[in-house]
């Protein structure tokens, strides 16, 4: 009964490990002539891992403009690789995240969820949110961009909106 069911076993162990020990973010990618599955969320790790790292790079530099178009070349650099789906150790999701990491450091330091801002930025945020939720699809875990950049921008603004939403509901 065991050897019966024991190639099979062990099949299943082998994808898992090798979507494990190549960080792939997405199913059904082939190494090797082995088709793996997902690492599950453990990409997020290793993409969060290489952003930290990248972002520490470039937060070394004392130009906020040399920051910046280092942070705009590395979301780039993301969107370029994760054309290409095939891709270890979620370098084109890490990439990508530096954007939304840099973008953190920066409400943080300029305390911009504490500022008042102008409803028309509001209503900004809304149309772009609104129009990625109709149009666009975006899933970085899987480099999935139907709208390429644009997707990405939406995502930023949608997740700017919720956060003011969020914070403006810690008020009551």
């Amino acid at each position: 009964l065991l050897y019966r069911w024991w190639p099979g076993a062990v099949s299943e162990t082998v994808r898992y490990i090798v979507a494990f020990v190549f960080g792939l973010p997405c199913v059904g990618m082939e190494i090797f002539g082995i088709s793996a599955y997902s690492c599950s969320v453990a990409w997020f790790l290793l993409a969060m891992f290489l952003t930290h790292n990248i972002l520490n790079i470039i937060l070394k530099i004392q130009d906020q403009k040399l920051q910046i178009v280092m942070v705009m070349g590395c979301v780039l650099i993301g969107y370029a690789c994760a054309i290409n789906k095939i891709w270890y150790f979620c370098i084109p999701q890490g990439f990508l995240a530096t954007g939304y990491s840099y973008l953190g450091y920066l409400m943080k330091k300029t305390k911009l969820l504490q500022k008042k801002i102008p409803i028309w930025v509001y209503m900004i945020l809304i149309f772009i949110s609104v129009a990625e939720l109709i149009w666009g699809e975006y899933n970085l875990a899987n480099s999935i961009y139907k709208r390429g950049i644009l997707d990405y921008i939406g995502s930023i603004a949608t997740g700017l909106l919720f956060m003011r939403c969020a914070f403006f509901a810690n008020y009551f």
